[in-house]
């Protein structure tokens, strides 16, 4: 998916792909064999740790807005619309599984727009991502 800003850094693709193999890592580890304990092994840990490739896409997020603004106004309204277009969608697929599941109330989609514990599993990431697009402007 190309940006409509027309900014594409290719030199950031190996860390796009790091990031994402992390989380993969991640997720097929709990999935095949869940460890009980962090691995001693550095290098092992960091595929224990699925957080730390969540944490890496959010770098590159940061770093990718600060230099498509780079000094220039910001469109919010545009801003806004396009990260709705980007997210909702999906979220609402991920939602409807959960609830049709049993494991997100109405109460539980609310208390998580203000804090990760209440939305179930991977969505966490999505509530800091939601809070990191309310405070950009700000920042």
């Amino acid at each position: 998916m190309r940006s409509n800003t027309g900014l594409y850094v290719s030199r950031l693709d190996h860390m796009r792909a790091f990031a994402a193999f992390l989380v993969y890592a991640w997720h097929y580890i709990h999935v095949n064999t869940p460890f009980e304990t962090v691995p001693s092994v550095f290098l092992t840990s960091l595929l224990e740790e699925g957080h730390a490739g969540v944490g890496l896409f959010m770098t590159l997020s940061g770093y990718l807005f600060a230099k498509i603004i780079n000094g220039r106004a910001i469109d919010l309204s545009a801003f806004y619309r396009n990260r709705i277009l980007r997210l909702v969608p999906l979220l609402v697929v991920v939602f409807a599984y959960w609830a049709v599941r049993g494991h997100l109330t109405v109460q539980g989609f609310f208390m998580g727009l203000v804090s990760a514990p209440g939305w179930p599993h991977g969505t966490w990431s999505i509530v800091v991502e939601f809070h990191f697009y309310a405070l950009f402007p700000l920042l």
